[in-house]
């Protein structure tokens, strides 16, 4: 939505402040102890990290991740993920956001920073707590509520500032996931401005985000997440879901023009997935971008009555409570470690956190989920580390047994030797 789409939006909130109590007796929001017993568990997936740091982002594995950030709108800044009344809707809860949330650890809160925390405990980047994005505990969370993708340029531009200035990162040496998405609310403003939000405009602001990342950030992998089609919101029911729909994005839930709202859902997909497809950021050795299509074919969960499940949202019936920001990062994890032509577009409830595979121990990038691709910098074993090590601090026992057999040698000639001087002293006395 527009600025001035998102100040009607809030001021219709707080018009609605009436129904908090009733929606809270209601008991449609579930408690966060209950979504964390349903959801979070120990990670189940052992150590990856590179024995070097990588020269190539077609041969990174998670632990290899220095720096994490986001780009996007307010299901990225997590508006109302933790509340439980309307006007808490307003609040950003960057802690917990699915992309670029880093509270607590991933035995906590499922999001992406966690799970590369666990392969690496120093990666940097990760938002905290609430606020703005203004605020130093956003970090490189840029995300701003009601963007829409005519800003995601200016976010890139303000998130290399961020990173080239903060002390704490190397910018041109350490490797950075960067994830962006966009496009609720451009879907939500063709409601009242079809020239203004088409596929060809959508795509091009893309373009002109990632063309900025691509110039301008070394050693990246920037996931691109397909958009939702918004017409899923129809399916959520309620006083309070009909009359913030049709203050947001009525054409989406109401009328004859939801058919085609879908349609244009779709052809933002399409039109993305060309682009990324294209080979366009393919160009360099240690920057790519990848398409996450986890969404873009996924339905909003059903109760048991059959309607939109509530518990996945906030209190507003459009943003993402806590329980779909983890199954959000489970979703966009999952997909990282599925090669390019075979990536899930649907996201299934209950799913689970997978493991890369061992056989190929890299996060997917266009190039390396091609079949006859091949490592450019082959990889030095732990075996080949651990002798090394071994000769700084002493021989190993290849070594030692080496060494042992070139000192028997080595006495065996000095024995033929002495030998063969007796020998010929004692032909020189009988000569004699």
């Amino acid at each position: 939505m527009t600025s001035a789409k998102w100040q009607k939006y809030k001021e219709i909130i707080a018009g609605l402040q009436e129904y908090d109590e009733q929606l809270q007796n209601l008991n449609k929001q579930v408690s966060e102890q209950t979504i964390k017993d349903a959801f979070m568990s120990d990670f189940p997936c052992p150590p990856s990290k590179s024995t070097e740091k990588p020269k190539s982002v077609h041969q990174l594995r998670p632990g290899d991740i220095n720096v994490i950030a986001a780009m996007g709108d307010s299901l990225t800044a997590a508006n109302g993920a933790e509340a439980s009344t309307l006007i808490g809707v307003l609040t950003e809860f960057r802690g917990i956001s699915w992309s670029i949330g880093g509270d607590d650890d991933i035995t906590e809160v499922h999001s992406l920073p966690n799970v590369f925390k666990y392969y690496n405990p120093l990666i940097y980047g990760f938002s905290t707590g609430t606020g703005t994005e203004n605020r130093a505990n956003s970090k490189f969370n840029v995300a701003v509520p009601a963007s829409i993708s005519e800003d995601m340029p200016l976010q890139a531009e303000e998130l290399i500032q961020r990173m080239r200035e903060d002390p704490n990162t190397d910018f041109y040496n350490d490797w950075k996931i960067i994830t962006i998405f966009i496009g609720a609310n451009d879907l939500s403003g063709w409601c009242d401005n079809e020239e203004r939000f088409t596929a060809e405009k959508y795509e091009a602001n893309i373009r002109d985000a990632l063309d900025i990342l691509h110039s301008n950030v070394p050693r990246a992998l920037v996931n691109v997440v397909g958009i939702i089609d918004i017409t899923q919101l129809a399916k959520l029911k309620g006083v309070i879901c009909s009359v913030v729909h049709l203050a947001v994005c009525p054409c989406a839930v109401y009328g004859e023009r939801i058919e085609q709202l879908s349609d244009l859902s779709h052809q933002y997909q399409q039109m993305i997935e060309k682009l990324i497809l294209s080979g366009r950021y393919d160009t360099k050795e240690d920057f790519t971008v990848v398409l996450q299509p986890f969404l873009q074919q996924s339905k909003v969960p059903v109760d048991k009555d059959g309607n939109g499940d509530l518990t996945y949202f906030a209190p507003d019936c459009f943003h993402f409570s806590l329980k779909s920001h983890a199954a959000g990062s489970v979703g966009l994890w999952n997909n990282m470690i599925q090669p390019v032509g075979s990536k899930s577009d649907v996201w299934v409830v209950g799913e689970d956190y997978q493991c890369p595979s061992e056989i190929f121990p890299y996060l997917y990038t266009n190039l390396n989920s091609e079949p006859d691709w091949e490592p450019l910098y082959p990889e030095r074993s732990e075996n080949y580390l651990a002798e090394s090590n071994s000769g700084k601090n002493g021989m190993s026992g290849v070594h030692i047994v080496i060494a042992a057999m070139l000192s028997m040698i080595g006495v065996i000639l000095i024995l033929l030797v002495v030998f063969m001087r007796v020998k010929v002293q004692r032909l020189q006395y009988h000569a004699i």
